[in-house]
């Protein structure tokens, strides 16, 4: 991709354009070398062969303006340098419109695993810029160290540096596209422990290897090749965040030049602080701050939401863990029901997600019940794809999961060998009579009576059974530790969250309002029956209650006389001498 490739590239540049036009970023792509060059025009930019400096291109893949109390500031200030090294190649410090459209085709046509070595690579470079902080070093290794980055091994901390500049690649790309300027934005980083000790756990495992005394697992060196199958494997979704991130940085043009920031920021300064990093929304039950101790918290959802690659829950997900600026329409996660706010039991916990037909998340905190031991705290979830329904069989679909997400995260998807994805059943008044009645609870995976996660009608017990009872969803401990065994649990907290948006809510309102009207009719009273006796519909039930009395006493005494005949010899039917009120 460098200069000399660029000079014979006019026969291939065509296609290029071409390709990229059906993918609808041409015309982004267009307006974004125009804005960097500043052209007269578009294109003016492309046929006059403009140049566009490398230092322009740096500063519109910056992570500016979201800022971060915490220590990896530095790593983000040299992001755009790094994404620019890694995509980007040029001897004389400027590139032209052929280099241009090459290093976005590098960037964004790879998949999967090429995208996680890019990400890789990217945070390898910010982090080696970052710790030499000189331009001049910067420029020396630049044109000395190898075009292609090999990241070999990462310590745990880098790693969770790493995690968490991809949680500010997913929050950038989600900030206002055009017309909004946006002041220096500070987030709090999200809570990324539990991913950590995942990868942690699933890298150890797999080369058996072990910590050395006293070493934590921030100090401990894990092999990139196995973390990036283990991303690949859990949390797949992360390996977008870069290509995401690239894309709307270019598609955003002129709203985040610097000078457009710099004239606008004086009149129509938008900035949100707080320590929260979450989605601060009108309404208590919409907010994921960390003060409420709400178990969905921004760490929890962007987990859950990397982990549903290509599910319409994810974008809702990721949303509330950005915490930044969001148009009025955005779409959050909507808490229907919370054990210590609603009350525990079945009882309140249908009044809340009765009618909800929508995906929904299930979050369930729990201490372990242990005498030899202080126990374990784990938060177990799940995802059920249209809600809840009361049924005495299991439901759900296929794209329904199983999580254990606190302490160690991991989703454990539907293996399609069976489908006992949720029960969920409450005795009702009126229902039809069965010799034997159905189990009240709430269950996932397994078989009837034997749940692989159960949670019993008062919500105070959780049971948490191997995974060789359950064929639905994938095999794997959901309690550190676990054994053969059964896990009894006490619950500490469940949360049901929405993830339908706007539309699932509003139907869920016309449902319960269908219920209330039916409700309230079933309890009217006619009270005007009651001063009426004579047309009243009790009146009618006793007079056909008197009737049967009477016919069924004018049947015995003609049985009487019937006897009496036949023992008397008679030979008379005994109609004949019953009287003319008494025949039938």
């Amino acid at each position: 991709m460098g200069a000399g490739q660029s000079s014979s590239a006019g026969a291939g540049l065509t296609d290029l354009e071409i390709k990229l036009r059906g993918s609808g970023d041409l015309g982004s792509l267009e307006r974004a070398f125009h804005c960097l060059t500043q052209s007269p025009s578009p294109s003016e930019a492309i046929d006059k062969k403009a140049l566009l400096p490398i230092t322009c291109l740096q500063d519109c893949f910056q992570l500016a303006p979201l800022s971060v109390k915490e220590g990896i500031h530095e790593v983000m200030a040299n992001i755009g340098q790094a994404i620019v090294s890694e995509f980007y190649e040029s001897n004389d410090e400027k590139i032209n419109w052929i280099q241009f459209l090459e290093g976005y085709q590098k960037c964004s046509a790879d998949t999967g695993m090429e995208h996680l070595k890019h990400l890789f690579s990217v945070f390898y470079r910010a982090s080696r810029l970052a710790e030499q902080g000189s331009k001049q070093e910067t420029k020396s290794v630049k044109k000395n160290e190898e075009k292609n980055v090999d990241v070999g091994f990462l310590t745990g901390a880098q790693f969770k540096d790493f995690l968490h500049i991809c949680w500010l690649f997913m929050c950038h790309a989600r900030l206002p596209a055009e017309g909004v300027a946006v002041a220096e934005l500070e987030v709090s980083l999200p809570k990324a422990d539990f991913l950590l000790s995942a990868a942690f756990s699933a890298c150890k495992l797999k080369s058996k290897g072990e910590m050395s005394q006293g070493q934590s697992m921030l100090e401990a060196v894990l092999s990139a090749s196995e973390l990036s199958s283990w991303v690949l494997a859990t949390i797949p979704s992360l390996t977008e965040c870069l290509v995401r991130f690239v894309r709307a940085q270019l598609s955003r043009f002129p709203a985040f030049s610097k000078a457009n920031v710099a004239e606008e920021n004086a009149s129509n300064q938008i900035a949100r602080k707080g320590e929260s990093g979450t989605c601060p929304q009108d309404g208590e039950e919409k907010s994921l701050s960390k003060k409420d101790g709400l178990l969905l918290h921004s760490g929890t959802a962007w987990a859950v939401g990397l982990s549903l690659r290509d599910h319409a829950a994810a974008e809702i997900l990721f949303r509330a863990s950005c915490g930044i600026i969001e148009s009025p329409n955005s779409e959050l996660p909507t808490l229907l029901y919370r054990s210590s706010v609603h009350g525990s039991g079945l009882n309140r916990f249908w009044t809340c997600v009765d009618g909800y037909h929508a995906p929904v998340l299930v979050l369930i905190s729990a201490h372990t019940q242990e005498e030899s031991s202080t126990g374990t705290a784990l938060v177990i979830g799940a995802l059920i794809v249209r809600g809840f329904e009361n049924k005495t069989v299991a439901y759900g679909a296929s794209g329904s999961f199983l999580y254990t997400v606190e302490p160690v995260f991991c989703p454990f998807r539907a293996s399609g060998k069976e489908k006992y994805y949720v029960y969920s059943h409450k005795h009702t008044a009126g229902a039809v009579y069965s010799a034997q009645k159905s189990v009240e609870g709430i269950g996932f995976g397994g078989s009837y009576g034997k749940e692989r996660v159960w949670l019993n009608e008062d919500f105070a017990t959780l049971t948490v059974r191997h995974h060789a009872v359950d064929k639905t969803y994938q095999p794997g401990a959901l309690v550190p530790g676990q054994g053969f065994s059964q896990i009894t649990a006490k619950v500490l907290e469940v949360e049901i969250w929405g993830l339908g948006g706007d539309k699932a809510e509003e139907e869920q309102a016309k449902f319960l309002k269908r219920e209330n009207l039916f409700s309230e009719q079933r309890r009217k009273v006619d009270l005007a029956s009651f001063g009426n006796w004579e047309n009243s519909p009790e009146k009618m039930m006793m007079d056909m209650i008197l009737d049967i009395e009477e016919i069924l006493q004018r049947y015995e005494t003609c049985f009487k006389l019937c006897l009496r005949f036949k023992l008397h010899g008679a030979t008379w039917t005994f109609v004949q001498f019953l009287p003319l009120s008494k025949r039938i």
